[in-house]
Protein backbone atom coordinates (compact mmCIF):
# COMPACT_ATOMS: atom_id res chain seq x y z
CA UNK A 1 0.00 0.00 0.00
CA UNK A 2 1.22 3.42 -0.90
CA UNK A 3 -0.24 6.61 0.56
CA UNK A 4 -0.47 9.40 -2.01
CA UNK A 5 -2.23 12.73 -2.41
CA UNK A 6 -4.12 11.15 -5.28
CA UNK A 7 -5.66 8.20 -3.50
CA UNK A 8 -4.50 4.93 -2.02
CA UNK A 9 -2.38 2.73 -4.29
CA UNK A 10 -2.23 -1.02 -3.69
CA UNK A 11 0.36 -3.12 -5.50
CA UNK A 12 0.08 -6.89 -5.60
CA UNK A 13 3.61 -8.27 -6.15
CA UNK A 14 2.30 -11.70 -7.13
CA UNK A 15 -0.04 -10.56 -9.90
CA UNK A 16 1.85 -7.32 -10.61
CA UNK A 17 -1.54 -5.58 -10.48
CA UNK A 18 -1.88 -1.99 -9.27
CA UNK A 19 -5.19 -0.68 -7.94
CA UNK A 20 -5.80 2.98 -7.10
CA UNK A 21 -8.62 3.73 -4.68
CA UNK A 22 -10.16 7.19 -5.09
CA UNK A 23 -12.93 9.08 -3.33
CA UNK A 24 -16.20 9.22 -5.24
CA UNK A 25 -19.04 11.07 -3.52
CA UNK A 26 -21.56 9.09 -5.59
CA UNK A 27 -20.23 5.72 -4.44
CA UNK A 28 -21.08 4.56 -0.94
CA UNK A 29 -18.03 2.82 0.47
CA UNK A 30 -15.35 4.70 -1.45
CA UNK A 31 -12.40 6.08 0.49
CA UNK A 32 -13.44 9.27 2.33
CA UNK A 33 -10.70 11.53 0.93
CA UNK A 34 -7.95 11.20 -1.70
CA UNK A 35 -5.02 12.57 0.30
CA UNK A 36 -3.81 9.61 2.36
CA UNK A 37 -1.44 10.46 5.21
CA UNK A 38 -1.09 7.29 7.28
CA UNK A 39 -1.60 3.54 6.96
CA UNK A 40 -1.69 0.96 9.73
CA UNK A 41 -2.40 -2.79 9.77
CA UNK A 42 -4.09 -4.03 12.97
CA UNK A 43 -3.75 -7.43 14.65
CA UNK A 44 -6.67 -8.81 12.58
CA UNK A 45 -5.19 -7.81 9.25
CA UNK A 46 -7.49 -4.84 8.62
CA UNK A 47 -5.89 -1.77 7.13
CA UNK A 48 -6.57 1.63 8.71
CA UNK A 49 -6.21 4.59 6.40
CA UNK A 50 -5.74 8.11 7.80
CA UNK A 51 -6.56 11.00 5.50
CA UNK A 52 -6.21 14.75 5.16
CA UNK A 53 -9.41 16.08 6.78
CA UNK A 54 -11.35 12.99 5.68
CA UNK A 55 -11.11 10.95 8.85
CA UNK A 56 -10.05 7.36 9.26
CA UNK A 57 -11.14 4.54 6.95
CA UNK A 58 -10.94 0.79 7.42
CA UNK A 59 -10.25 -1.63 4.59
CA UNK A 60 -10.73 -5.33 5.37
CA UNK A 61 -9.20 -8.06 3.24
CA UNK A 62 -8.06 -5.52 0.62
CA UNK A 63 -11.53 -5.29 -0.87
CA UNK A 64 -13.99 -2.44 -0.98
CA UNK A 65 -16.03 -1.01 0.49
CA UNK A 66 -14.08 1.23 2.80
CA UNK A 67 -15.68 1.78 6.18
CA UNK A 68 -15.48 5.19 7.75
CA UNK A 69 -14.54 5.01 11.42
CA UNK A 70 -17.18 7.61 12.23
CA UNK A 71 -19.94 5.29 10.99
CA UNK A 72 -18.41 2.14 12.40
CA UNK A 73 -18.10 3.10 16.05
CA UNK A 74 -20.02 6.38 16.23
CA UNK A 75 -16.87 8.38 16.89
CA UNK A 76 -17.43 12.11 17.36
CA UNK A 77 -17.60 14.19 14.19
CA UNK A 78 -14.82 16.51 15.35
CA UNK A 79 -12.30 13.66 15.11
CA UNK A 80 -12.51 14.01 11.35
CA UNK A 81 -11.80 17.74 11.23
CA UNK A 82 -8.07 17.04 11.46
CA UNK A 83 -5.25 15.58 9.41
CA UNK A 84 -4.71 12.00 10.60
CA UNK A 85 -0.94 11.75 10.98
CA UNK A 86 -0.46 8.52 12.92
CA UNK A 87 -2.30 5.30 13.73
CA UNK A 88 -1.40 2.52 16.18
CA UNK A 89 -3.18 -0.25 18.09
CA UNK A 90 -2.31 -0.98 21.72
CA UNK A 91 -2.24 -4.41 23.34
CA UNK A 92 -5.81 -3.97 24.60
CA UNK A 93 -7.08 -3.45 21.03
CA UNK A 94 -7.63 0.31 21.30
CA UNK A 95 -6.87 2.42 18.23
CA UNK A 96 -4.70 5.49 18.87
CA UNK A 97 -5.15 8.27 16.33
CA UNK A 98 -2.64 11.12 16.13
CA UNK A 99 -3.82 14.31 14.46
CA UNK A 100 -2.27 17.57 13.40
CA UNK A 101 -3.59 20.23 15.80
CA UNK A 102 -6.32 17.99 17.25
CA UNK A 103 -4.13 16.11 19.69
CA UNK A 104 -4.31 12.39 20.32
CA UNK A 105 -7.42 10.19 20.36
CA UNK A 106 -7.80 6.80 22.01
CA UNK A 107 -10.70 4.85 20.54
CA UNK A 108 -12.01 1.70 22.18
CA UNK A 109 -12.82 -0.70 19.37
CA UNK A 110 -14.86 -2.79 21.85
CA UNK A 111 -17.18 -0.03 23.08
CA UNK A 112 -16.72 2.84 20.61
CA UNK A 113 -15.74 5.16 23.46
CA UNK A 114 -13.36 7.98 22.57
CA UNK A 115 -10.89 9.93 24.72
CA UNK A 116 -9.11 13.01 23.42
CA UNK A 117 -5.74 14.06 24.86
CA UNK A 118 -4.77 17.72 24.41
CA UNK A 119 -1.87 19.91 25.45
CA UNK A 120 -2.49 22.20 28.40
CA UNK A 121 0.47 24.57 28.80
CA UNK A 122 -0.35 24.95 32.52
CA UNK A 123 -0.13 21.19 33.11
CA UNK A 124 3.15 19.36 32.49
CA UNK A 125 1.36 15.98 32.65
CA UNK A 126 -0.42 16.56 29.32
CA UNK A 127 0.94 15.84 25.84
CA UNK A 128 3.64 18.27 24.71
CA UNK A 129 1.85 19.54 21.62
CA UNK A 130 -1.47 19.03 19.81
CA UNK A 131 0.43 18.59 16.54
CA UNK A 132 1.10 14.83 16.53
CA UNK A 133 3.49 13.60 13.85
CA UNK A 134 3.74 9.89 14.69
CA UNK A 135 2.30 7.23 17.02
CA UNK A 136 4.27 4.06 17.78
CA UNK A 137 4.08 1.05 20.09
CA UNK A 138 7.30 -0.30 21.58
CA UNK A 139 8.15 -3.96 22.31
CA UNK A 140 6.74 -3.60 25.83
CA UNK A 141 3.39 -2.31 24.54
CA UNK A 142 3.92 1.32 25.52
CA UNK A 143 2.42 3.93 23.18
CA UNK A 144 4.78 6.74 22.19
CA UNK A 145 3.96 9.91 20.28
CA UNK A 146 6.20 12.30 18.41
CA UNK A 147 5.02 15.88 18.12
CA UNK A 148 5.96 19.06 16.34
CA UNK A 149 7.24 21.56 18.85
CA UNK A 150 6.53 19.49 21.95
CA UNK A 151 8.89 16.54 22.03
Amino acid sequence: MIATQKGLVVYNPFTKQIIRYLHDAKVNGSISQNSVYSIYQDNRGSMWIGTYFGGVNQLSNYSTPFYSLINQIKAPDYLFNYVTSGLEQDNAGNLWVGTEDGGLFKISMATGGTNQFLNDPRNTRTIGSNNIKTVLKDKDGNIWIGTHGGG
